[in-house]
């Protein structure tokens, strides 16, 4: 047996962490992704809290949900969490969502039974690249479950990458406004990484816009060269740009210092600082 007390969550008071799935597959088709099980199945709720009660007997109070989107079966989704609350589990959760499938109903039902957190992959705040991805989300509904998120007490922690097929500076500095618009609780920001099997990759391949490949030999992180690029230092230098102006800003330190004060842990939150300051001083440094 593995020791479970070594399994934590970095900003995060209760440990050990545990994590659980009770679903498997995506039925969409997004360009970019490299999960190819588009049959949606899910477990039993009872199933599901046979094992849910076993990790809270053990004393675990902290679980993340990583099914792929737990809320794409609504119906699924609200009987785990009245199960929960019947169960009177005092739990702190994560779940992964896309921005489609969440209303107000749902998230308040979640943030009731310990939702704390849902992860969305917005990707982009251009209409035009989303459509692109074959996303099959809108930037409306992008803004929306942000708002609702964050309305229901739950934080929004989005993720977003700069390089897709079609980018343009102007739609980076685009999806840059968006997010310091919206204002998500976190955002997460990366160059497109074109993974195989993908319709991305193979465009790219065929193409001949592929730099790099996924072999151990390779000098390269995989990444696909746009007109405009010389080099994939182009597209870092807009994530340095979406740090410097997502980071700085003062509802990004408050949810930030607000977090680490929720969550009193000495080792945890000297390393978290120790993190943050070198995000700060790096973005800082290449402003100068």
């Amino acid at each position: 047996a593995y020791e479970q007390k070594k399994y934590y969550t970095l900003l995060v008071r209760e440990r050990p962490t545990e994590t659980l799935t009770t679903t498997r597959g995506c039925p969409f088709q997004c360009a970019f992704c490299y999960n190819t099980v588009r049959h949606y199945r899910k477990r039993s709720l009872e199933n599901v809290m046979d094992e849910l009660c076993g990790i809270y007997q053990r004393g675990i109070r902290h679980v993340e949900f990583v099914d792929d989107n737990f809320t794409l079966d609504r119906k699924h989704a609200m009987a785990v969490f009245a199960a929960i609350l019947k169960e009177k589990m005092r739990l702190r959760l994560v779940i992964k969502s896309r921005v489609n499938v969440v209303d107000e109903e749902l998230l308040k039902v979640a943030a009731d039974a310990g939702v704390y957190q849902i992860s969305y992959g917005m990707e982009s705040g251009v209409q035009h690249m989303l459509d692109r991805m074959r996303k099959g989300t809108t930037v409306a509904q992008n803004e929306r479950a942000n708002r609702l998120t964050k309305q229901a007490g739950i934080n929004s922690h989005t993720s977003w990458f700069f390089g897709f097929p079609g980018e343009t500076p102007e739609s980076i500095e685009q999806t840059i406004d968006f997010i310091v618009r919206i204002k998500p609780t976190t955002a997460n920001f990366g160059v497109f990484r074109p993974y195989p099997k993908t319709e991305a990759y193979d465009e790219a391949r065929a193409s001949g816009t592929l730099v790099g490949d996924w072999t151990p030999q390779s000098d390269y992180i995989p990444w696909v060269k746009l007109p405009w690029t010389n080099s994939r230092d182009d597209l870092v230098r807009y994530v340095w740009l979406a740090q410097r102006r997502t980071y700085f800003r003062p509802h990004y330190v408050l949810n930030f210092s607000r977090e680490i004060l929720r969550n009193v842990n000495v080792t945890l939150a000297r390393y978290a600082w120790q993190e943050a300051w070198k995000v700060v001083r790096a973005a800082w440094l290449r402003r100068s």
